[in-house]
């Protein structure tokens, strides 16, 4: 039986590869010309008519996106059982009835995955995450109860989780596009800061520690005591002097 990673490999893949040569090839260009007229001095006439036009490709590129993963799904569905019963794989109908659950969850992960992407674009890294968390935090607990009932009902927590993750990335993206001129112009800071978060702290501790290292090591024999069994097994396992 193949193994759910596989699954997901074979099934997403088409669909990234879609979004790859369709749905970025024709909006990114749209979108590349939208911001560029933010950024070099365009008229209010022109921003507008570049809104529209990007949003009128997005908008077709995903219902394609979509309607192609219909088909797919409901093909994969239609033959998946005279498909999978000529192989040796020895599915029986409960198999047959995870297959297809998870075809249709998978399905629906698919196009919330492109749609979660497009957010991206759009620097709508909230509204990512939420879709990612409510999608992990969805599965996981439909999951946990689905364990509970009857064995027909495994897979189950993961279309649930799918159907949350695609309508509220969808949901997100549609209210964010709604009002675009003021998530550019309002929302974003009007002077650049650098935020400094607890990685990024540790991150400059770590650099301070390497830095420390690094000059202790040019003025002789390091004075700590991992610091000298590093150097002693360096040593004597390569042989020569410390200089990496």
């Amino acid at each position: 039986m193949f193994s759910p990673k596989l699954k997901k490999q074979f099934w997403t893949g088409h669909l990234y590869v879609n979004f790859v040569v369709s749905v970025e090839v024709n909006f990114y260009p749209r979108y590349r010309d939208y911001y560029s007229l933010f950024n070099d001095g365009g008229v209010v006439g022109d921003i507008v008519v570049a809104e529209e036009e990007m949003l009128a490709t997005l908008n077709r590129e995903l219902r394609f996106c979509a309607l192609k993963q219909l088909f797919v799904t409901a093909a994969v569905i239609s033959l998946e059982t005279t498909v999978l019963s000529a192989l040796p794989l020895g599915f029986n109908n409960l198999m047959h009835g995870y297959f297809r659950t998870l075809c249709v969850g998978y399905g629906l992960y698919a196009v919330g995955n492109t749609i979660l992407l497009i957010l991206l674009y759009f620097t709508d890294y909230k509204g990512a995450v939420l879709a990612s968390g409510l999608f992990a935090g969805v599965a996981g607990l439909a999951t946990i109860v689905s364990l509970f009932f009857p064995q027909q009902f495994y897979g189950f927590g993961f279309l649930l989780g799918a159907a949350v993750f695609f309508v509220v990335a969808l949901m997100r993206l549609d209210a964010y596009t709604a009002n675009l001129p003021y998530r550019i112009l309002s929302q974003q800071p009007i002077v650049a800061t650098d935020k400094t978060g607890r990685f990024t702290e540790l991150g400059c501790l770590l650099d301070r520690a390497e830095q420390r290292y690094e000059e202790l090591r040019l003025q002789g024999e390091p004075h700590g005591a991992f610091e000298r069994t590093v150097v002693r097994v360096y040593r004597n396992r390569w042989g020569g002097p410390d200089d990496r």
